[in-house]
């Protein structure tokens, strides 16, 4: 399966409860100034996000044009995740090589620091590959909050 052009993009939450993501978004962007900041080397192995409630600052190594990483994620409950980006780079979530579609992605309106929200229904212990790039900068900042 792939999602392809018919991912869901959206101005406003449409498949995720508009109040509930809301309160995570402002929850997300007081990550991105106080914390707790985690530093990523995502070009080369594949690093984990080991939870949530982090500011990860993710590099993408030294490239040059097309810059790009893989990170690892396990879900530690079931539930819907946010996966919260600085700006619009290219993300694909997979499970076992399976590209994953999102419930939505949405974007930032009132937060400056995160641009767009990329949600996701996980399982508990479901292991999945973030798929970041091709990108033209070299690094790249996520937060992940469970809904």
């Amino acid at each position: 399966m792939s999602c392809g052009p018919e991912r869901l993009t959206v101005d406003e939450p449409c498949a995720v409860a508009e109040s509930e993501l809301q309160l995570t978004w402002a929850h997300a962007c007081e990550h991105t100034s106080i914390g707790p900041f985690v530093a990523l080397e995502a070009a080369s192995g594949e690093p984990e996000l080991r939870n949530t409630h982090m500011f990860y600052v993710i590099d993408l190594g030294d490239s040059g044009e097309d810059f790009g990483g893989r990170l690892r994620f396990v879900a530690r409950s079931a539930g819907r995740y946010a996966f919260y980006a600085d700006r619009d780079f290219p993300l694909t979530l997979a499970d076992a090589g399976t590209e994953l579609c999102p419930a939505a992605i949405v974007r930032g309106k009132t937060c400056l620091e995160l641009q767009r929200a990329d949600v996701y229904d996980l399982r508990s212990g479901q292991v999945i590959t973030l798929v970041i790039g091709p990108w033209h900068e070299s690094s790249v900042k996520l937060v992940v909050e469970l809904q």
